[in-house]
């Protein structure tokens, strides 16, 4: 139910850490997080839903702070399913989604859209890469081109006899994640595609992320301060354990990956990895929904934060409270 870290008298700068004691308590629902740090139960919240940013600046004993997050959203598709192994159908998906209208909606304007596997302030991005556009035309005809046509006019497309419905997983514990879904069914059923959602705890989605038991999840990713794709993209071996979910598997990618790790100057790697994005962006495997803000709020009583993107705990030994009668 909580951790809770105690000062150590040993660390290397001798006045640090102020606090005696920090404490993370687990929260099973944003709304228990929000109400907590509203009720003053909690002195900082890392993550807050964009709708609730109007309850939190009419709070006085509460600042929120908003900075680019390392982070971004997306749509993973297992491409070791027969409809989705298809880049041609991923792209179709992709080009159907209206991402803009997402971010406005449910982010409330907060976050940039998401271009591919490497984030677009990181030194690594491809800027020659573009978004997807969004546009249910060229989506019909990328979906027709991998066979996927309404045969009988029942609204939901077909091939060889199998329509074209896909099982969509998003964590019961996000309601984020949940409001990007609905949103998404909306937008691929205006191009044939039929979803069914659901909501599962986080212990049943990590499973079916493991094991492969699912068409299509929505899921995210905090991008480490090293460029490192080889975890999320990397062919995955049979029977061993992957961060690569979605099963992508393309030779030319594992190959270029492999170069990449043989190499430590930047500028010899910059070329190698901008192949890599378009190799990627070009099979789709994700459909990068969103490249994150992070929404963050703490009291007012806590002094001393330094929130960036490297961690919002950035400073956490220099934290301190700071009272009415004196600063602690």
């Amino acid at each position: 139910q909580e951790i809770s870290l105690e000062r150590n008298p040993h660390y290397h700068r001798p006045e640090l850490p102020y606090l005696d004691e920090v404490v993370f308590r687990i929260v099973g629902s944003e709304q228990g997080l929000l109400t907590q740090l509203l009720a003053g139960e909690l002195d900082f919240v890392r993550s807050i839903n964009p709708s609730s940013i109007d309850r939190v600046r009419a709070n006085a004993d509460l600042q929120l702070v908003i900075y680019d997050d390392r982070s971004y959203t997306h749509v993973c598709w297992n491409t070791q399913k027969p409809t989705l192994s298809d880049p041609r159908v991923r792209r179709g998906l992709t080009a159907a989604i209206d991402r803009e209208t997402l971010i406005d909606v449910v982010y409330g304007g907060f976050g940039r859209l998401g271009i591919g596997p490497v984030l677009s302030s990181f030194w690594a991005f491809n800027g020659e890469l573009a978004p997807v556009p969004f546009d249910p035309g060229s989506a019909r005809k990328s979906l027709e081109a991998a066979g996927w046509i309404d045969t009988d006019d029942d609204g939901v497309l077909d091939k060889n006899g199998d329509a074209l419905v896909l099982e969509v997983l998003a964590p019961a514990e996000n309601e984020i994640r949940q409001d990007l879904a609905i949103l998404i069914q909306e937008d691929l059923k205006r191009v044939g595609v039929k979803t069914e959602l659901r909501f599962v705890e986080w212990g049943t989605l990590m499973a079916a992320m493991q094991d492969g038991s699912f068409d299509a999840l929505i899921n995210g990713w905090e991008e480490p301060t090293q460029i490192d794709l080889a975890g999320l993209w990397q062919s995955a071996p049979p029977g061993e354990p992957t961060f690569n979910f979605g099963r992508y598997s393309n030779p030319e990618v594992d190959r270029l990956l492999t170069e990449a790790a043989d190499l430590t100057d930047f500028s010899e790697q910059k070329p190698i990895f901008d192949r890599i994005q378009e190799f990627i962006v070009a099979d789709q495997p994700y459909t990068f929904l969103v490249e994150n803000t992070r929404l963050t709020a703490h009291a007012r009583r806590i002094q001393g934060l330094e929130i960036n993107a490297a961690t919002p705990y950035f400073n956490l030994d220099e934290w301190y409270v700071k009272t009415e009668s004196a600063t602690e």
